[in-house]
């Protein structure tokens, strides 16, 4: 690779690397909104967010396979590894990528907390739907053939 090449592909390596900062940092934002959609139980506002939570990791996506090629393209190949060797060379892709590494690890928390608050609200939900029903979704009913079944309230309890 020539001094002139390398030199363009790590001015369009810091670009993608600062444009997917800036949509990272938007994912983030759109999880603190979901967030606050789910405590507040806010269905307008939590598709809002999901929408917007969509399109940062779509963009982000792409943002990452542009990397990747420009990696490759560079003949620095597409791992992770590469950009540590880029990074060491300059500290604008250096600064930029733990930046980077730094928010996906908080979006991934954000992400899993709000998971867990959904689980939690669909459980209750599955909970309290079992109990109209006459069933309970912690005691398991099995037939005579050893299978499931679906519903508690038509199993025979006893046959003359």
């Amino acid at each position: 690779m020539s001094s002139a090449t390398a030199s363009e592909y790590t001015s369009r390596l810091v670009d993608l690397i600062g444009k997917s900062v800036d949509e990272a940092l938007l994912l983030r934002t759109s999880l603190e909104e979901e967030r606050r959609a789910l405590e507040a139980q806010d269905l307008d506002a939590l598709h809002a967010a999901a929408g917007s939570k969509t399109r940062s990791v779509e963009r982000l996506q792409t943002l990452e396979a542009e990397r990747r090629h420009t990696c490759a393209a560079s003949g620095l190949g597409d791992a992770n590894g590469d950009i540590a060797q880029l990074a060491a060379a300059d500290s604008r892709i250096a600064g930029n990528w733990q930046k980077l590494i730094g928010i996906v690890t908080e979006c991934n928390q954000l992400n899993t907390t709000n998971g867990a608050i959904i689980r939690v609200r669909k459980d209750h939900v599955e909970t309290s739907l079992a109990v109209i029903r006459g069933s309970s979704p912690e005691t398991g009913v099995y037939g005579r053939d050893g299978k499931g079944m679906k519903d508690a309230s038509q199993q025979t309890l006893a046959e003359v």
